[in-house]
């Protein structure tokens, strides 16, 4: 019974203390405090706190005191008078905890409230303020209450923040940068170690609402592993994130796991700046860290429209560059559909040969590299796409990509895929470190289907054929004109068994439609039983040594070279044809002029030698080609039979005789030797019925001149 009294006594004075205490405070004239709060605020930051508005009490057992029209002033260079104002300021308050020198405050609560944080032209921040009470600045942690001392006096624990239609402006006064954090309503109720959050508000104009937890005050004064739970959307896309931060106060290093997802990557245009392009739909998720200086994402998996792309991502920042490593693959990868890609819409490529710009004299462009970007970081990646789309209708598919960059120097070894059938083969060294940069590139496609891709690009419908592409060779120069002007190495191109058109002709260069198109007569189109093109190239002179294209209906020889330097155009052909009615339209043409500007031009004198039968060795090759052809070249001129030749063998490249020939490894048919232009006593033989020999050769080339200014319209 006694017990029973003794704890009856103890709460009797605890109530009389705590009405005690209500008594007090309802007493109390909180007016008269208004100047010593106003001093003090004074005396500590050096900046004047104005309370303008009334200070009231509400009493009852957890007190609320409410002050109205605050203000405090901003730093004297601030671009306003003050740093901070608000129509109202609440907090409630325990009683209980007062008695033991412990304030423990149920809710604050912000109304209307708008700071600004700002810096001036030398990064002075307007939070440093003039003068500051002894004692200030480190703080220890407390009891698990959160609360903490500093100065040997306790930190109020605070249950609940809640702020309303306020406003957070950061302004750099240095570039002029401002950012702007709107808060519509912001709940922050401590529970337990957490902290439970709602946001509702905008950054940069951008919405934002947030819901989930955060550490404790007392967990993030700590600097111990700072929890994180949040999701909800920011500029319309779906965010979460979770995971935790260490050393949040001192040296961050987050492991978060982080998803987002939306439906227009434009709308994080506020967020990021601006430049981001309507495209989406949209979706990042993956697991965000850090390990001393390395940064990296693993598990990552990117989509954007119907690309992605996932897997992991690391960058090193403990070097003199930042290191990045990834392994990456990806189902499809639409190059249109990333920022910068056209979407597959190329409507605007206007520039046809003329790559270099209408501008430039040439094709190969004369603009730098972007070789400084090669330095700014090293990398190893190794990337693997399904289907690599590069435009509309233009896709490599099993792409597969080892890359390299260390000190500048770029290396791909290799990169592989198929391309329009073709098997493709790169390896690439550029090293951008010596003061004239270096290239060397070994290229190879085989079996491209180059019908298919001139259906796929709308060029044409009608072409046929498959092909073999080989390149190697290496310069120096710090744009794609200089490296083409020092180039040594080779070129080839072989295809066979395929079917051409005028148009394919026009589309090869300017001018071919023109020469070789009257040989298919009526036909649109002819069957192709060999086209092939090597050259040798030496210090940017590519000199031909098998240029040929032989048909069902025609053949033509080439030879001459290209100076890739001037980008010069030097090339002879020799035209035959196997139809007799087209005898007079074989003529041999030159291509002269510039790559950007080819000029091609029949030859009067090669038209001549034609009628007079002096053989030259382009009519050897073609010879060699008749002969090894089942005589369909008929004597070089018209057909016999086009029932037996390689044309409907579907041989090899190395059974195809036309391909033996041009590439140099089928034995050479029997010459006739070079016949000089004929004496007047040889005439009346070549040219049966020409009378006089003399005036039968100036007949005779009037004629030829005449056919060919008809024919080409000179």
């Amino acid at each position: 019974m006694k017990l029973k009294w003794i704890l009856t006594g103890i709460v009797a004075i605890v109530v009389a203390a705590v009405v005690a205490v209500v008594a007090i405070l309802a007493t109390m004239d909180f007016e008269q405090y208004r100047g010593v709060i106003e001093a003090e605020a004074k005396k500590a930051t050096g900046r004047d706190l104005a309370l303008n508005g009334p200070i009231d009490l509400s009493i009852s057992l957890t007190p609320a005191i409410v002050v109205e029209d605050v203000t405090f002033a901003n730093a004297e260079w601030g671009s306003r008078d003050n740093m901070a104002s608000l129509d109202r300021f609440e907090a409630e308050v325990q009683i209980m905890p007062l008695l033991s020198g412990d304030i423990r405050i149920n809710r604050i609560v912000l109304v209307n409230g708008d700071i600004l944080l700002e810096t001036d032209a030398n990064g002075t921040p307007n939070w440093q303020f003039d003068t500051a009470t002894e004692g200030d600045g480190s703080t220890d942690s407390g009891s698990d209450s959160g609360s903490a001392s500093s100065g040997g006096q306790k930190l109020p624990h605070v249950d609940s923040v809640a702020v309303e239609n306020s406003r957070i402006t950061y302004i750099n006064g240095a570039t002029g940068e401002q950012l702007v954090l709107a808060v519509d309503s912001l709940t922050a109720t401590q529970n337990g170690d957490k902290l439970d959050l709602d946001f509702a508000g905008s950054y940069q104009d951008a919405p934002i609402e947030l819901a989930g937890s955060l550490g404790s005050p007392a967990t993030l004064m700590a600097g111990g592993s700072y929890p994180v739970d949040l999701s909800g959307s920011v500029a319309g896309a779906d965010l979460s994130v979770s995971g935790s931060i260490a050393d949040v106060a001192t040296n961050p290093a987050p492991d978060l796991t982080i998803s987002v997802a939306g439906e227009n990557l434009a709308d994080f245009n506020a967020l990021a700046g601006g430049g981001l392009p309507e495209l989406g739909p949209y979706a990042f998720s993956g697991r965000v860290s850090t390990e001393g200086t390395t940064y990296r994402v693993a598990g990552m998996t990117v989509s954007l429209n119907d690309t992605e792309l996932s897997g992991d991502l690391a960058v090193d920042m403990s070097g003199e560059r930042p290191r990045v490593t990834a392994s990456l693959t990806s189902p499809l990868l639409d190059l249109g559909a990333l920022p910068g890609g056209d979407g597959g819409d190329d409507a605007d490529d206007t520039s046809g040969g003329g790559s270099a710009g209408d501008d430039s004299q040439y094709v190969i462009p004369d603009t730098p590299l972007p070789l400084d970007a090669l330095k700014a970081a090293d990398a190893d990646l190794s990337i693997k796409i399904d289907t690599l789309r590069l435009k509309e209708n233009m896709e490599i598919s099993a792409f597969d990509l080892t890359m390299t960059l260390q000190n500048g120097r770029l290396s791909i070894q290799p990169l592989t895929g198929v391309f329009s059938g073709g098997q493709m083969n790169l390896a690439l060294d550029l090293d951008s470190a010596p003061e004239t940069p270096t290239l060397a590139t070994a290229f190879t496609l085989q079996a491209l289907d180059y019908g298919a891709l001139l259906k796929n690009m709308d060029l044409s419908q009608d072409v046929e054929g498959i092909m073999d592409i080989k390149l190697d060779v290496n310069g120096r120069g710090a744009t794609p004109h200089q490296i083409a002007s020092t180039l040594n190495g080779s070129s080839e191109v072989i295809s066979e068994e395929g079917v051409i058109t005028n148009k394919i002709l026009a589309i090869v260069s300017s001018g071919l439609s023109e020469v070789m198109g009257p040989l298919m007569g009526d036909d649109k189109q002819t069957k192709l039983r060999c086209l092939v093109s090597r050259f040798e190239i030496t210090d940017g002179n590519a000199e031909s040594t098998a240029m040929v294209i032989d048909s069902d209906t025609f053949s033509v020889v080439g030879t001459g070279d290209i100076d890739l330097a001037t980008e010069e155009l030097d090339l002879y052909f020799d035209t035959k044809t196997r139809q007799a009615a087209l005898v007079s339209l074989a003529i041999p043409f030159q291509m002269k002029g510039t790559m950007k500007d080819p000029n091609v031009v029949p030859d009067p004198s090669g038209a001549l030698k034609g009628v007079l039968g002096a053989g030259t060795n382009l009519e050897g090759t073609l010879g060699q080609i008749s002969s090894l052809g089942g005589g369909l070249l008929g004597g070089g001129q018209q057909s016999g039979s086009s029932d037996g030749g390689a044309a409907d063998t579907g041989t090899s490249a190395s059974d195809n005789p036309c391909v033996a020939v041009a590439s140099g490894t089928a034995p050479a048919a029997a010459e006739e030797p070079a016949s000089p232009v004929p004496a007047p006593s040889q005439a009346e033989e070549l040219i049966p019925g020409a009378g006089d020999a003399g005036k039968a050769i100036e007949d005779t080339v009037k004629d030829a001149e005449d056919t060919l200014k008809k024919l080409f319209g000179n």
